[in-house]
C-alpha cells in the first residue's frame, strides 16, 4: 500500500481525516504513521475481485487492524457459498480486514 494512498483516497471521497493523511495528525490519534481509510481497503478488495461478481451483490467487512502508510498486505478471495470471502492480512498472517461478498 503506497504512502499516498490517504491523501488520495482523501481528495476523492471528500474525508480529510488526519489519521489518513498526515503523520503528525496520525500520532495525535495514537498511530504511529498515517493509516489507510477502512473504505479504501473495503473498495479495494472489491476492485480485486470485481470481474468474477454478479450484478447484484451484498458485502460485509469487519475492520481488524489498521493498515499503516506505507505497508505491504496479502490480500485473498476465496470462493464460498454463492460469493467470496475476502480478507487483507499483513505479513504475519494478522488479518486487517476480513468480509464477505454475497
Amino acid at each position: 500500500v503506497e504512502p499516498r494512498v490517504g491523501t488520495d483516497y482523501a481528495r476523492v471521497s471528500g474525508d480529510h481525516n488526519p489519521i489518513h493523511t498526515s503523520r503528525l495528525g496520525a500520532k495525535l490519534f495514537g498511530f504511529p504513521r498515517p493509516i489507510a481509510h477502512g473504505m479504501w481497503s473495503k473498495a479495494r478488495c472489491l476492485a480485486a475481485v470485481e470481474n468474477r461478481l454478479p450484478e447484484a451483490y451484498t458485502v460485509d467487512v469487519a475492520f481488524k487492524l489498521p493498515v499503516p502508510l506505507p505497508s505491504t498486505v496479502a490480500f485473498s478471495a476465496t470462493a464460498a457459498r454463492a460469493g467470496w470471502d475476502v480478507a487483507l492480512h499483513d505479513q504475519r498472517g494478522r488479518p486487517h480486514l476480513v468480509g464477505t461478498i454475497r
